[in-house]
């Protein structure tokens, strides 16, 4: 079972949070979207099975604001010198 939390209040799986484990490296990574702001603080991860309990925290900090487009990115290579 693994519990996500921001500042003591636990993390939903949802469209703003997702959980992905990468089977390669036996590695999970949490990304928060929308409105992280609001979470900024303590993020803790507790992950328990039949083995026991382990936890991770780490401080969430934003700054800035998000960019802003007047049109919709596209996804494109350039090679290093051209323009």
């Amino acid at each position: 079972m693994l519990c996500r939390f921001a500042n003591e209040e636990q993390l939903i799986e949802s469209e703003t949070c997702v959980t992905e484990f990468n089977k390669k490296e036996s590695t999970y990574s949490l990304t928060l979207t929308g409105d992280v702001k609001a979470k900024q603080g303590k993020v803790k991860v507790v992950a328990k099975n039949n083995g026991g309990e382990a936890s991770s925290e780490a401080d969430l900090v934003t700054s800035g604001r998000l960019p802003e487009f007047s049109a919709k990115p596209i996804k494109c290579t350039v090679l290093e010198g051209s323009n």
